[in-house]
């Protein structure tokens, strides 16, 4: 499907790809890992012809559809949603165009032309049947959905969209391409767990062979079977996915190290000999035999450690109290718009609560209460003893002073650090090495921004942490650094967040907020999902365990119609019985043509759950009409 050889990139003196070389198969998922900085965007727009490169080749599998998903959204400003995924299937309309041409032209062509013509307009219809355009809706409907878009989107203009949204519209565009090899980087960012779980699912399904770049640890593990490191200019391939990858990593590593330190060794020794006997002349030959050994031995690289293996910790202050906080029946509207009503929740000293739910659903709003940044419209939220909470939303990087350097603004929050050593390595943890910590904050960019505000969470002194999204903007080392010191943190900590390797990691709780109120899963995001797909379950074996006592009740009744019947020999009994079943197997056939009609509507799929529902239904009552039908005809033979 790809293969890169010997491909290379310089910025001016600076080796960005040094003539790296790699493949990857038909169907294959592989992730592309490495430091923030190393040139993985510029390796991904390199093979989508985005950028040039300074030397080597790339070869694509013949008729190889290439998709590409940058860090940017590319959709037209005055599109619609909707137009602009309806764009993708373009060649289906052009098709379609062609066939009529080809119609109009065979109703004038002489017979000489028409096998020509006719074996033209086969070939162009099946092309167009392939295409399948009964269900280009449908298909439209599902990936926006899946992406987290509402009907009522659908018709609004691309430039109303904000950043993260108009990044769901491209993917959703891309995925609707159905390409042969997909170019993703951070396919993940802007995406609730329910959005992340429904793109894991499709590119696990996909026979697409997918090249990413993702900073989601939990989301490689689940996708791919391949982890290509870029470090320091080369590629190293390694047959796992990330956990593999690190794991296989370190033994390398731990490998190199032995053998480094056995030729140095051996070295030293044989240098020692040199030293020793350089001026004796008898032995004049042997030295020099051995130097010339030595100047020709291939020397193996001591092992590249990662300057970032930094230890973070959060500044607290002294404990609180047992109960942390007691929420009693808050609520909270915007306009007509209900985000939270009657939602209570008790929070304990030492507890690690993560909030999940689907975008918009009020856990940045809940954490925003929780902060006193607003109030609640109704109920009451108490906090407990000496409680000293820190918050943290990437909105406050706007709030951070422009003419200030990084090193200053984390500086301005931890007064008691009168040594700069301790700030320094939050900031280093943070990806702010060397002489960043020196930059204006004025120049920095948003997520270097958010990050700087970060570090200030980190450094003020604190009991309960109220956390917005904080792994944004960090790539998986500083995540890991970030990770490592939560774990280590004393204190309360409710988050919000995507990353569910965090909350595997850390969470003692998870709290959904779904239908306006919370709801508390003890255990970690695993813990959560497996007993909310186990709710799910019960919940349709319910319904379905309803609708066979149902159907049970019907085909009992039937037999007993039919026994009678075969009792029975009054005309009129069994022309009420015929009238009887006639209108049933009518109401029936009505009802399956009008849920047929359901399941053709594009908006029918913007609920899975209801699509489902009503397929289940349609075959219920498709095959009820069937099984009536046959027994009317056992009554009319």
């Amino acid at each position: 499907m790809l293969h890169v050889n010997q491909l290379s990139k310089l910025f001016g003196s600076r080796v960005i790809l040094d003539e790296v070389t790699f493949a990857v198969a038909p169907g294959e998922k592989v992730a592309l890992v490495g430091r923030n900085g190393c040139g993985k965007t510029t390796l991904l727009r390199i093979l989508c012809g985005e950028e040039p490169s300074d030397g080597g080749s790339i070869v694509y599998g013949p008729s190889c559809r290439l998709g590409y998903l940058g860090q940017e959204g590319q959709l037209q400003p005055e599109r619609t949603l909707y137009e602009e995924m309806q764009e993708v299937f373009a060649d289906v309309d052009q098709l379609e165009e062609q066939m009529r041409a080809v119609e109009e032209q065979l109703s004038f062509c002489s017979e000489a032309e028409m096998p020509a013509l006719l074996k033209r307009y086969d070939r162009l219809q099946n092309r167009f049947e392939h295409c399948q355009p009964h269900l280009v809706d449908a298909k439209i409907a599902t990936v926006l959905t899946g992406m987290g878009f509402k009907n009522s989107d659908f018709n609004r203009l691309c430039r109303e969209f904000s950043g993260g949204w108009q990044m769901r519209g491209a993917m959703a565009r891309m995925l609707l391409r159905e390409p042969d090899l997909m170019l993703l980087d951070e396919p993940t960012n802007h995406l609730d767990v329910q959005t992340v779980e429904w793109l894991e699912d499709y590119l696990s399904k996909t026979s697409a062979a997918v090249l990413l770049v993702s900073h989601d640890r939990y989301f490689l593990d689940k996708l791919v079977k391949c982890t290509l490191e870029l470090r320091q200019g080369k590629i190293t391939s390694y047959a796992g996915n990330y956990t593999f990858y690190l794991q296989e990593r370190e033994l390398r590593r731990e490998q190199q190290q032995a053998a480094y330190d056995n030729q140095q060794k051996r070295l030293a020794q044989e240098m020692k000999f040199v030293e020793r006997f350089r001026y004796k002349a008898t032995l004049a030959t042997r030295v020099q035999s051995r130097m010339k050994m030595i100047e020709k031995r291939q020397l193996i690289e001591a092992p590249d450690k990662d300057q970032r293996a930094l230890k973070a910790s959060f500044a607290e202050t002294v404990a609180s109290g047992e109960e942390v906080l007691n929420i009693h029946r808050i609520s909270k509207s915007y306009g007509e718009r209900i985000v939270l009503k009657d939602l209570s929740l008790q929070v304990r000293r030492g507890e690690c609560v993560a909030l999940v739910g689907a975008n918009g659903v009020g856990k940045s709003t809940l954490l925003r209460l929780l902060a006193n940044l607003e109030r609640p419209d109704s109920g009451t939220i108490k906090a407990g003893y000496k409680i000293a909470p820190v918050y943290y939303a990437q909105h406050q990087a706007e709030a951070l002073d422009d003419e200030k350097t990084v090193l200053e603004e984390a500086a301005e929050v931890a007064p008691q650090f009168t040594d700069q050593t301790r700030i320094r390595t939050i900031l280093g943890c943070l990806l702010f090495e060397g002489d960043d910590v020196n930059k204006k904050v004025g120049i920095l960019s948003g997520g270097e921004r958010s990050r700087v505000a970060l570090s200030r969470c980190i450094l003020t002194p604190s009991n309960l942490l109220l956390l917005d999204e904080p792994t944004n903007h960090l790539d998986i080392t500083a995540r890991e650094a970030l990770l490592d010191a939560l774990q280590n943190y004393e204190g309360t900590i409710i988050l919000v967040t995507h990353d569910r390797h965090f909350m595997n990691s850390i969470a003692t709780c998870i709290v959904e907020i779904r239908d306006y109120q919370a709801f508390r899963y003890i255990g970690n995001y695993d813990d959560y999902h497996l007993r909310r797909e186990a709710e799910k379950r019960r919940e349709e074996q319910a319904l379905a365990k309803a609708k066979q006592s149902e159907t049970a009740k019907t085909k009992t009744q039937i037999a007993k119609d039919r026994q009678a019947l075969h009792q029975n020999s009054e005309p009129k009994k069994i022309r009420w019985k015929l009238e009887v079943l006639e209108k049933r197997i009518f109401e029936l056939e009505d009802e399956v043509a009008k849920l047929g009609e359901r399941l053709g509507d594009p908006d029918l799929y913007s609920d899975p759950a209801e699509a489902q529902k009503v397929q289940r239904e349609y075959e219920a009552k498709k095959q009820e009409a069937e099984e009536l039908t046959q027994v009317w005809d056992e009554m009319t033979s």
